[in-house]
């Protein structure tokens, strides 16, 4: 190898690697569930983790380094790399999101969800999977939800048939 490219290709392996660390070339559409598709099963699946103040605590501090880049420090789907994404990022106050059985988002958390830059979160225990539902809990629903800023294109609405068309306005729904 020659000394004059080899600092070159360094530098070019670690850039490369700063990058794909930093979630910055996320694949779109890594998770594996449809958006409109939670099984039944997952509908009615109760959380198993009380929400106590202790479980709320571990789900805090697991969102932030897992969910925050997209999500935002508050839920609002305006995280640091939410404006890289089409469909954004969630807002997790958004009435849509928090109509959702525990089941429901347990499983969204688990899968990802197909199309979006929402990826399974497998690698997270099945406990703290159900205290990241219990901390999204703790977000107030809000009216109008805040996504006219961030859009609305992620959202789970799981009475949707998979096969509807969006509506003339290009939202779907």
């Amino acid at each position: 190898m020659n000394t004059k490219e080899s600092p070159m290709k360094l530098l070019l392996l670690m850039i490369t690697a700063v990058i794909l660390f930093s979630g910055c070339l996320t694949e779109e559409g890594t998770g594996e569930i449809d958006p409109h598709t939670i099984p039944e099963e997952f509908l009615n699946l109760a959380n198993p983790i009380p929400a106590t103040q202790t479980s709320i605590e571990r789900g805090r501090d697991l969102y932030l380094p897992n969910c925050g880049d997209c999500h935002g420090a508050e839920g609002r789907g305006d995280g640091h790399q939410a404006m890289m994404h089409d469909p954004r990022p969630s807002n997790l106050h958004d009435a849509h999101v928090q109509e959702n059985t525990d089941g429901a988002l347990f499983y969204i958390i688990s899968n990802g969800v197909r199309g979006t830059a929402m990826a399974p979160f497998r690698g997270l225990s099945e406990a703290d999977r159900w205290n990241l539902v219990n901390y999204m809990r703790t977000f107030e629903v809000e009216e109008g939800g805040g996504h006219d800023e961030v859009g609305d294109e992620g959202h789970i609405d799981e009475n949707r048939p998979i096969d509807e068309e969006p509506h003339d306005d290009g939202d779907v729904h």
